[in-house]
């Protein structure tokens, strides 16, 4: 299941600070959007439709609220009391605790399995989630290697397990958007400009200069590093990433074509090297290992099998983090969590050793 798609709208400052800074840091998939301005909040409404809807009673008049293009829409007050027709509400001013319980009990309702026993949840994941959010680097020296493949279908898996996953691609050509769709335009001079305003927190910046995949919820930037302008700034929105809480994974996909270096892969926590049993793969391999491997490097072999016996170059060599067969159907499949489920066995062998 991907993030709750969560917008809080209201003209105090405060307090949408405080309450979407709660929710971020919990970590209790939900991404957050927050909007003092309506006409902004309008915007971004049009583009997508939004799960829930939190919108302060006095912030907009009835028509908006009643037209509004959310699957749940929750007004907050002060009163006591209040009563909207048509509208379930929440009083404002409370535990924060409390404020989201409501909240989640509003929206699946509140002797639904699927809802959320925050307290319990809340202090489950303090004990078992104190680590920051994981970088996780896929390359390989190889074209045709299998390697976007299974670092989509990682981001996919991280995702489907709660684990609130961002993507970003490297490559030369950038392939994401034949599994992913997005109506943002992001320009050079927009990634410049948010990355250097101070006047943002992190998880807005990345709400502004990202998108979330409709159908798996993973996150991606809609713009490509290709261009030279925004790989100056691949650190920086890294750094970004990590600091707004919002995602546990970040998979990072490089091939041979690009800007993959020392800098990058002393971000990564793991970089897992995609190989095929092939000489030519093997050369290349060996020449990266010589120059910028680290003990946090792992090799997948992809593609097992699907050459002669005499071809093979590795097997002799290095140990495999997972072995992972030729899958000949791969290659057709542009549903991604199609491509997930062919690699759900190999993912959860990497996500072993994180």
């Amino acid at each position: 299941m991907g993030a709750i798609n969560l917008v809080l709208a209201d003209k105090d400052d405060d307090f949408l600070n405080k309450i979407s800074k709660y929710i971020i840091d919990k970590r209790l998939g939900f991404s957050v959007a927050v909007f003092t301005d309506k006409d902004a909040l309008l915007e971004y409404l049009q583009e997508d439709v939004v799960d829930i809807l939190l919108i302060d009673e006095t912030f907009a008049d009835h028509e908006y609220i009643v037209h509004a293009n959310a699957k749940s829409v929750i007004l907050m007050t002060t009163k006591n009391n209040f009563i909207y027709p048509g509208f379930h509400s929440i009083k404002k001013f409370q535990k924060s605790e409390n404020f989201l319980q409501e909240m989640t009990d509003i929206f699946y309702g509140k002797d639904s399995a699927e809802n959320i026993n925050i307290e319990k949840e809340v202090k489950e994941r303090d004990i078992r989630d104190t680590s920051e959010t994981k970088v996780v680097g896929f390359y390989s020296p190889t074209g045709g290697s299998g390697n976007t493949s299974i670092a989509l279908a990682f981001a996919a898996s991280a995702a489907n397990d709660g684990g609130n996953s961002f993507y970003i691609n490297l490559e030369k050509f950038n392939s994401s958007f034949v599994f992913f769709t997005s109506e943002k335009i992001i320009l050079p001079e927009d990634v410049e400009d948010i990355v250097g305003n101070d006047d943002f927190y992190s998880h807005e910046k990345i709400n502004i200069i990202s998108d979330k995949d409709k159908k798996t919820g993973i996150g991606f930037f809609p713009f490509s590093f290709n261009d030279e302008k925004n790989l100056r700034y691949l650190k920086d929105l890294i750094k970004i990433i990590k600091d707004s809480n919002l995602y546990k994974y970040i998979t990072i996909d490089a091939s041979r074509d690009n800007y993959f270096n020392e800098e990058i892969i002393e971000i990564c926590n793991k970089l897992f090297v995609t190989v095929n049993e092939t000489s030519f793969s093997g050369k290349k391999t060996n020449l990266f290992l010589n120059t910028l491997v680290t003990d946090k490097t792992h090799l997948i072999l992809n593609k097992k099998d699907v050459v002669q016996q005499e071809e093979k170059t590795f097997e002799d060599i290095f140990e495999y983090t997972c072995e992972i067969p030729y899958i000949p159907i791969l290659s057709q499949l542009t549903d991604l969590l199609s491509i997930a489920s062919k690699f759900e066995r190999y993912t959860s062998q990497m996500k072993s050793i994180l």
